[in-house]
């Protein structure tokens, strides 16, 4: 369905609703809608499902696709084909999407409002974090991961390296020595 392959996929995940601020990674979108390198995908449905398509109309955005919900079973195969994952809600107590993320090695930009960020992002390591609403902050780190090969293969070791610690066997030998 998708010719990506020789592109740069930039991913969000997530219900478009409100909290989840979907329209920042549209404008994230609109700002490099001239880069043929890159290409962002939306998977999630929700009430702004109709507006987003209605905002990528009326900029006439063809560097972006929204494939609506998509069952959690066949979302590994889009973190797959993902080089990079960004999370722009307003607030998440944690934002699982991380740890998928990390799972398939895919860096992340988050926003501040993300709990998760302050675990499992090491800003420049695994990811970035930025403010909610500063753009240009955001498309710069996009850019910086996606057009830097070597930084974007450091931080897929680096987040290799991370998830290790959150394993059950790491967890159950943490457990050990403590006892």
């Amino acid at each position: 369905k998708f010719k990506l392959r020789k592109k740069k996929v930039v991913l969000f995940v997530g219900k478009l609703i409100e909290r989840k601020n979907p329209f920042e990674f549209l404008e994230l979108a609109k700002l490099n809608k001239n880069n043929s390198k890159f290409h962002f995908l939306i998977i999630g449905d929700g009430i702004l499902k109709r507006k987003c398509f209605e905002y990528i109309k009326s900029y006439n955005l063809k560097n972006i696709s929204l494939v609506g919900f998509v069952n959690q079973k066949k979302l590994r195969e889009y973190y797959i084909i993902s080089d990079l994952m960004i999370i722009t809600s307003f607030y998440e107590t944690w934002g699982l999407t991380i740890n998928e993320a990390f799972a398939a090695n895919i860096p992340v930009v988050c926003s501040k409002g993300c709990g998760a960020s302050y675990d499992l992002l090491e800003n420049g390591k695994t990811g970035f974090i930025y403010n909610t609403g500063n753009i240009n902050h955001l498309n710069k780190k996009t850019k910086l991961i996606l057009n830097n090969k070597k930084l974007s293969l450091e931080m897929t070791k680096n987040i290799k390296t991370k998830i290790k610690k959150y394993s059950l066997t790491y967890t159950l030998d943490s457990i050990d020595k403590i006892l």
